[in-house]
């Protein structure tokens, strides 16, 4: 039904009932209407059949929570005491003195104050009907009901008509300073990240379905912010993000910023406690003046900080290994690429007594080459990583000191040898399907293979072609190559299959003047699809076969969705992989095989492990480029990911809510606080003290070491500080033939440190540049000193909450009950 600005029929009553429990305050059907009107009779009854007393209680209701629109920054405005301040800038003691008075008929100020509160008043009750038109749209159009309601009430002697003579001169006076006051007084999303944090977790822990629904809870929230500390961080980040601030908290410089970037930068940060049984947020704010949460709300690709995921995978492996080599159930033989395996059966042959703390020490400091001269057939193509310290490149370094200086080409080997380990222990028949061509579980994998890279390459054409009208879809697959007339033919042929001859004949010499008719005739009898497959016309036309297909199908089918055009492209997608499962060589099909065995590794192998330490996305990237982040990761799961190293290896829940009390002084009043939260073993007690020492030597004599020393106790001992330092570029990159790269865009940078200090507090600092706001990412150079140095101008400010703490450094616990 078409809107109109007429009000409802509904009883204030009933009204009270669609604000108080309907979904958004809305009738939406007739059983809503039904269903408020059973709600208010039954309520306006309960004290009995004399409702005297209940009418007395609506009207006080209907005054105190009508919805009356809402104001930019201060959120819904619900009474008519909220209302008179949020439009017009008044308060509930001067209106209602105001309308008390009784001026005498000489007394002009005392009339005018009068009829400006009876006028307000009015305008108020009367905007309820559409209070977004009428308080924020067209407040001309309120003044103008309202008059019409100050004559009627005069006409039907409502009022004096000395009143309704002044208020009609009275101008409404919404005055855009009063509305401009209430957005100056109200705090920016930057001041309210910690409140937002807090409502989204109530959301979701209530079950409700919107935030309006929540703002109608009678609910008191203890929260665990430390609100004084969460203001000194806020305001010290936004500090940074001007050229002076910059400046003065040391970022400007090698490897972090120019002075004039300082304002395209933001900054996120998380803190959380470490208690019995929880970690406690106590600072969560960044610098995105929005309701997005850059520590929760994203994907991020944090570049090194992945490597800490890694270092805990392989330290996890290693150590079921050492506990099946003791329970006699270790493989009797590596698999020939099994090197882990390998490595460790060597090991404990020769150090059959060793501890399972010095066993995972001694992965820890195994060597591995930091060349990048390889190449890495990974994520189905061949990959090339480099070092950021070249003076690396010829050396061999340890995992645990790949963690230290931030080494790449270490980390990337590490998960290399992960997913080889995990495809000869895990998955049955993967060595042997390998080492013999004829292995009947082969086919299963090439299929398996060609449907998952079909379907990769038609989901990707028709992001590119579905846009495009016909014409242009073929002029996309003319374009950017040498044109021939043998090409042109089999892309004309391809698209239009029905093309009579007389058609191709005009088509052809439209591009090719000079073109004979013979030729033309040759082309549409050879080239036709009736007489060549469309695998051959691709490879004739020199384009993809699915960009054939899927142009030709969405010239018959133009509505056709992705879902749709993967259903009907199945033979056709076959058809182009045929040369795969029916003639490739063994070599080329072994490859693929790899493919699949290596996302296989990831998907149901290595993911688990990643999950359990809190990854917090149900996919990962199928290639050892994961290791240096390119799964993406969010600052905050970091933060608890590192409280689980120094928590013995057991990851905590985290929460931002102490207590919730429910109606206080009503007969329903109810506090809860949470329990049984619930833990997750991540590595074992002695992997984890392993990863101790690895994240500490990151600050001793690593890529923090600008944050040794920076804190300390009051005898002047140092608190021990560890880290992890990541930078990472989001790009989107385009290539061509031979997998050669045409265009890289950076769309985001990214510099994080996940940190602990002592055993207790821990989190993350984020820095991050977004090129769809800012453009220009390519001009940005800084590195994780960005961070670091961020961290450290923050250590006054942590100094005083951090060792408050009763004596949180000292020896560590026993571990948690899991």
């Amino acid at each position: 039904m078409r809107s109109r600005n007429v009000p409802g029929g509904s009883t204030l009553a009933t009204q009270l009932e669609k604000f108080r429990h309907s979904e958004d305050g809305r009738t939406r059907n007739t059983s809503d209407k039904l269903q408020q009107m059973a709600s208010a009779t039954i309520r306006s009854y309960l004290l009995g059949r004399d409702t005297r007393t209940a009418r007395e209680q609506i009207v006080l209701d209907y005054i105190n929570e009508v919805p009356l629109g809402a104001v930019p920054g201060g959120g819904s405005v619900a009474g008519l005491g909220e209302g008179l301040k949020a439009w017009y800038g008044e308060n509930t003691a001067a209106i209602d003195a105001a309308l008390r008075l009784d001026p005498a008929a000489d007394d002009i100020a005392g009339r005018q104050q009068k009829a400006r509160a009876y006028k307000r008043v009015l305008s108020l009750f009367l905007s309820q009907r559409r209070p977004a038109y009428y308080l924020q749209k067209d407040q001309a159009a309120l003044a103008e009901l309202a008059d019409t309601y100050v004559r009627l009430m005069r006409k039907a002697g409502i009022i004096p008509a000395r009143l309704a003579e002044d208020a009609l001169k009275e101008d409404l006076a919404m005055l855009p300073a009063a509305a401009e006051r209430e957005r100056e007084e109200a705090p920016n999303f930057i001041d309210r990240k910690a409140a937002n944090a807090v409502r989204l977790e109530l959301r979701q822990l209530l079950g409700v379905k919107s935030l309006y629904e929540l703002d109608r809870f009678d609910l008191e929230v203890k929260s665990t912010f430390n609100n004084d500390l969460q203001g000194q961080i806020a305001e010290y980040l936004t500090d940074l993000r001007t050229p002076e601030g910059a400046q003065a908290a040391g970022l400007v410089g090698e490897h972090m910023l120019r002075k004039e970037q300082a304002p395209t930068v933001n900054y996120s940060f998380t803190l959380m406690e470490r208690q019995d049984d929880r970690n406690v947020v106590r600072v969560q704010a960044d610098t995105v003046d929005s309701p997005f949460d850059l520590n929760r709300g994203g994907k991020l690709e944090l570049g090194s900080t992945a490597k800490l995921r890694t270092l805990l995978t392989y330290l996890a492996l290693v150590d079921e290994f050492q506990d099946q080599w003791l329970a006699g159930k270790a493989p009797a033989v590596a698999a020939p690429e099994d090197t882990l395996t390998a490595w460790a059966r060597d090991f404990l042959g020769k150090n059959p007594e060793i501890s399972k703390v010095d066993f995972l020490q001694a992965a820890a400091d195994r060597p591995f080459s930091a060349s990048p001269w390889e190449g890495f057939r990974t994520g189905g193509g061949v990959l090339y990583f480099h070092n950021f310290n070249k003076d690396d490149n010829d050396r061999h370094l340890s995992p645990q000191q790949a963690i230290q200086v931030s080494n790449n080409l270490v980390m990337v080997r590490v998960m290399k040898e992960i997913v080889q380990h995990v495809i000869a222990t895990r998955i049955d028949g993967a060595t042997a399907m390998l080492a013999d061509d004829a292995h009947p579980a082969r086919r299963g994998y090439v299929e398996r293979f060609a449907d998952k890279e079909s379907a990769d390459f038609l989901r990707r054409f028709y992001k590119e072609f579905q846009p495009l009208s016909p014409d242009e879809r073929v002029q996309r697959l003319t374009d950017a190559r040498h044109l021939t007339t043998t090409r042109l033919a089999a892309i004309l042929l391809s698209l239009e299959p029905e093309m009579d001859y007389e058609r191709f004949q005009l088509r052809m010499q439209v591009v090719f003047p000079d073109l004979v008719e013979v030729a033309i005739d040759r082309y549409y009898k050879t080239i036709h699809p009736s007489k060549m497959s469309l695998h051959d016309r691709a490879y004739v036309a020199r384009v993809h076969p699915l960009a054939l297909w899927l142009t030709s199908y969405l010239a018959e089918n133009p509505t056709a969705t992705l879902a749709q055009a993967l259903e009907d492209s199945k033979d056709a997608r076959r058809d182009a992989y045929t040369w795969l499962l029916d003639k490739s060589s063994p070599r080329r099909q072994e490859r693929d095989i790899r493919t699949m065995l290596e996302r296989e590794a990831f998907e149901k192998h290595i993911l688990p492990y990643w999950k359990a330490q809190g990854f917090p996305f149900e996919q990962m990237t199928p290639s050892y480029a994961s290791a240096l982040g390119s799964s993406g990761d969010k600052p905050a799961a970091l933060a608890e990911l590192m409280g689980a190293v120094f928590n013995h290896g057991v990851r905590l829940p985290t929460k931002r809510i102490e207590e919730l009390r429910f109606g206080r002084g009503t007969p329903f009043d109810t506090t809860m606080v949470p329990v049984g939260l619930g833990a997750t073993r991540v590595v074992s007690p002695e992997a984890a003290q392993v990863a101790q020492r690895a994240v500490l030597s990151v600050v001793e004599h690593g890529t923090a070491i600008r944050l040794k020393g920076s804190l300390k106790r009051s005898d002047g001992t140092e608190v021990p500080i560890a880290a992890k330092t990541g930078t990472g570029d989001n790009r989107l990159e385009t290539y061509g033939a031979g997998a050669r790269l045409i265009k890289s865009d950076a769309k985001s940078r990214t510099a994080t440190l996940v940190f602990a200090i002592g055993d207790k507090f821990y989190g993350t600092v984020t820095a991050f540049v977004d090129g769809n706001q800012d453009g220009l990412v390519d001009d940005f150079s800084f590195t994780s000193s960005l961070v670091v140095q961020a961290l450290k101008g923050l250590m006054p400010a942590l100094s005083q909450t951090i060792l408050a703490v009763e004596d949180p450094y000292a020896v560590l616990p026993g571990p948690l009950a899991e």
